[in-house]
């Protein structure tokens, strides 16, 4: 099998080169690193490229684009923290409803993947009657079927979560969320 790029800067071998362990291992500054080098050019670059395009702007028109790239980048940090070889549902469920940043319910949570992930993803459109906004509060819910979303505070929100995740794993304190994470990287590089 060829060695294939893992993100821009980092090929399979970097990777597999590594000795990496939950409990202890000089590489986690470099695996991070590898992490932080996929997620940045496949998720977090293409965002801020159309929020600063936008700021030179009347029109505010990427919130679509901007919130199906954001969920994609929820079930992606989801799969990584559970240490799953694929996103689901349920990973999207309980990493907004866990996340510190977002404040949610899980039924909520269930909302923001019906409404806007499925409906974005799927649909090419938000459902029902919700909507992605560019003020307000980061989430606000009018009744149980529909949900409002300030897409720019929603993707701040992403941003720190992820953040605070790469800290947590140089931290070394949670083991498993380690041990997780070398399973998800394990399974990407084969």
């Amino acid at each position: 099998m060829s060695d294939m790029y893992i993100s821009p800067n980092f090929k399979k071998s970097d990777w597999n080169k590594l000795y990496m362990t939950a409990n202890d291992s000089s590489n986690w500054s470099q695996a991070v690193e590898i992490f932080k080098d996929r997620i940045q050019e496949r998720y977090l670059k293409p965002i801020k490229i159309l929020l600063e395009d936008e700021n030179n702007k009347k029109q505010k028109r990427f919130g679509f684009i901007i919130m199906s790239i954001d969920s994609l980048l929820i079930e992606t940090l989801g799969s990584f923290r559970e240490g799953k070889q694929y996103g689901s549902k349920e990973v999207f469920f309980r990493y907004l409803s866990k996340s510190e940043e977002f404040k949610l319910t899980y039924d909520h949570a269930k909302l923001i993947y019906d409404h806007f992930r499925c409906g974005l993803l799927h649909q090419a459109e938000v459902k029902y009657r919700s909507k992605i906004k560019i003020s307000g509060p980061i989430h606000n819910i009018i009744n149980d079927k529909e949900i409002n979303v300030n897409r720019i505070k929603f993707h701040n929100a992403l941003q720190e979560s992820f953040d605070r995740y790469c800290k947590e794993l140089l931290d070394g304190n949670d083991k498993k969320l380690r041990a997780n994470f070398i399973k998800k990287m394990n399974f990407i590089c084969g």
